[in-house]
């Protein structure tokens, strides 16, 4: 008879294990996601710098990033009821014969080993080619002389953060919807037929495209819009009417985005980082700088509206 002690002790053995490599495999995705977020946060700015491969700000810009995602449960949940709804109701409409043949038809569609991956893979291609990345066209923008003009991602980057909100969750259920096509792809590979298993990984490779997209997204259009506005001593000896904001902050440098009165800009890097800084407020930078754009009517309509 075995020892119950024993047992225990096993079984607390495996947990254990298992925990060590979830929580290893964890750690080097935040690191991963925190990376891309600053990466394409500050090539956003427009700051031109290395980033160490290893720096504890990675980490904490993965768990902003994590704790953003987990915050648009609710906004992916009403999704999900608003999307079943629209399907459901004009289903329940029908009649019960035609009701019957749709739902056969669907069952049979969901254990195709060759429609479930293809459909996965247009759902995918679709999202990522028409919203996911179409934020990498913002790039340098603190240098830009105008906007890029692309209609709904302009009006996105200037827009409140409910906006933003409700952008990230639709990207989050997408994402979701891909994985689940994904998982049910997984079970239904055929091995007999080469193209399912093509299907499939094509299919693998575009979620995982999809997954690395998201902190882009989130650098891109929810973390950089804000810059703090600071005071500086070590910078007193400068033109009239120049405002500093601080874009990046290293332990051998501070970056500075410098917009004069006259509408120069400039980045301005430090050595060091000892100097006192006194930030006096968090400002939308991209509403200060395209304060003259046309298409910045919406900052002039938040800011009249305030």
């Amino acid at each position: 008879m075995a020892n119950p002690l024993s047992t225990l002790a096993e079984k607390f053995g495996d947990v254990l294990g298992k925990w060590t490599s979830v929580a290893a495999v964890g750690t080097f995705l935040l690191y991963l996601f925190g990376y891309l977020a600053l990466r394409f946060q500050l090539s956003t700015y427009g700051v031109v710098t290395n980033l160490d491969v290893f720096d504890q700000r990675y980490l904490l810009a993965g768990d902003r990033f994590l704790v953003y995602v987990v915050s648009t449960a609710p906004h992916v949940l009403v999704f999900a009821f608003l999307g079943v709804g629209i399907v459901y109701l004009p289903y329940r409409l029908l009649p019960a014969p035609l009701r019957t043949r749709i739902a056969a038809w669907a069952a049979a569609l969901t254990r195709r080993a060759i429609c479930v991956p293809l459909l996965g893979t247009l759902a995918a291609l679709a999202l990522i080619e028409t919203v996911m990345r179409k934020c990498l066209i913002f790039g340098h923008l603190l240098f830009a002389e105008r906007l890029p003009r692309y209609g709904w991602l302009d009006d996105l980057l200037l827009g409140d953060d409910g906006a933003k909100t409700l952008f990230f969750s639709g990207l989050v259920a997408g994402v979701l919807l891909t994985g689940v096509l994904w998982y049910r792809s997984t079970q239904l590979i055929d091995p007999a037929r080469p193209l399912s298993r093509l299907l499939t990984a094509i299919l693998t490779f575009l979620w995982a495209v999809e997954i690395l997209l998201l902190p882009v997204n989130y650098g891109v259009l929810i973390a950089s819009p804000q810059l703090p506005r600071v005071e500086n001593s070590a910078l007193q000896a400068r033109p009239p009417g120049e405002r500093l904001w601080l874009v990046w902050d290293a332990k051998e440098a501070r970056v500075y985005f410098a917009y004069g009165a006259d509408g120069r800009r400039s980045m301005i890097s430090v050595p060091g980082n000892d100097a006192r800084i006194e930030v006096t407020a968090f400002d939308p930078i991209f509403c200060t700088v395209f304060a003259d754009d046309p298409k910045n009517h919406r900052c002039r309509a938040r800011g009249s509206n305030d």
